[in-house]
């Protein structure tokens, strides 16, 4: 089986398989690549889902590649019970295109959903990854009973400690967890952004505090625990369903040490997108700018706050904003002194 493993000095960020995050990805400088490892939430269609996942597979050997192994989620095709066609016509596409792709898994999976996990874990031979919400993992009995099922020890699975929208307890929840010593690797998550930003204040920058970096970095940079965990966060998501097709508004995001700096303007059907300029052009003014260089997003951002250049949409916002983050947070990761 493939010892593919990383430290607490990792970055797992959880994303959803949707174009915005697909491009942050597959603008990533190798170095920022290298230190993170995104669990990609396959996200639902109306299409056929052999022909999604095909669709999808084939936009990830590209925008993430066919040699860098990453997580991939299947819940949001086939809910937490599971189901075993829709993860076999999933990992079809993968081996298809040659992606280094590893399954996640739930202690709430039916018996012929660990069976066909099983089944591509044998065929792949990759290892999976185990995640679990806090009040799951402290249950050793049920932890232990889905690894038997996979036939799999903690040595060959990665564990994720998932807060979702919560807080992170890692002092009251990591002395729980079974096997800590021996899991392959383990992560702690959780996801800080809001939902909705509609209650703010528009045309005005608001900070909005990163819960789910502030729920780690003060105590994991700390001696205490017996195993310390690598972070994950939602990005710029919330922990929820894909988002369909909505309203969109001028918005933005933008990743800082220790909050989010967020605009937000009028809706885009309402002829609102040429208000981004203005965003972009005081940003790039502002201190928590880190500039063209950095990544990809900033790039972007730079040349949208020039005079004679278009503004980008909804989904060109999201791609910026996410790349900034990704970048951002695996250097914040990497250089942190205490870590």
């Amino acid at each position: 089986m493939d010892q593919f493993v990383f430290s607490h000095k990792h970055y797992v960020p959880i994303m959803k398989t949707k174009a915005g995050e697909r491009w942050a990805l597959s603008h990533l400088d190798r170095t920022s690549q290298a230190h993170l490892t995104p669990v990609l939430e396959l996200h639902d269609t109306d299409k056929n889902l052999s022909t999604h996942a095909d669709d999808v597979c084939e936009d990830l050997s590209s925008d993430w590649g066919t040699t860098d192994p990453f997580f991939l989620d299947t819940i949001w095709v086939h809910g937490t019970a599971g189901l075993p066609g829709p993860l076999a016509a999933v990992f079809d596409a993968a081996r298809n295109y040659a992606l280094m792709a590893m399954p996640v898994v739930r202690v709430t999976y039916d018996p012929p959903t660990l069976a066909q996990v099983r089944a591509i874990l044998d065929e792949d031979d990759r290892g999976c990854m185990l995640r679990v919400s806090p009040s799951q993992s402290g249950n050793a009995a049920l932890i232990d009973s889905t690894l038997r099922a996979l036939d799999l020890e903690p040595g060959q699975v990665h564990l994720l400690l998932d807060y979702q929208a919560s807080q992170m307890e890692l002092r009251q929840d990591i002395p729980r967890i079974p096997h800590l010593a021996d899991w392959r690797t383990f992560t702690a998550a959780s996801g800080g952004f809001p939902r909705s930003l509609a209650n703010l204040p528009s045309n005005t920058w608001h900070l909005i505090a990163r819960s789910d970096w502030q729920g780690w970095e003060p105590h994991v940079s700390k001696a205490g625990f017996a195993r310390r965990p690598t972070f994950g966060d939602y990005t710029l998501r919330d922990p929820g369903a894909p988002p369909k097709f909505g309203v969109a508004s001028v918005n933005m995001r933008y990743t800082c040490n220790a909050e989010w700096l967020v605009r937000t303007g009028g809706l885009v059907r309402d002829g609102a997108a040429p208000q981004m300029k203005t965003v972009c052009r005081d940003l790039i003014a502002r201190s928590e700018y880190s500039g063209a260089a950095f990544s990809a997003g900033d790039r972007e951002i730079f040349q949208t706050a020039q005079p004679g250049t278009g503004t980008g949409g909804a989904t060109q916002w999201v791609q910026w904003c996410v790349s900034h983050h990704l970048v951002f947070t695996a250097s914040q990761i990497q250089q942190h002194p205490a870590l």
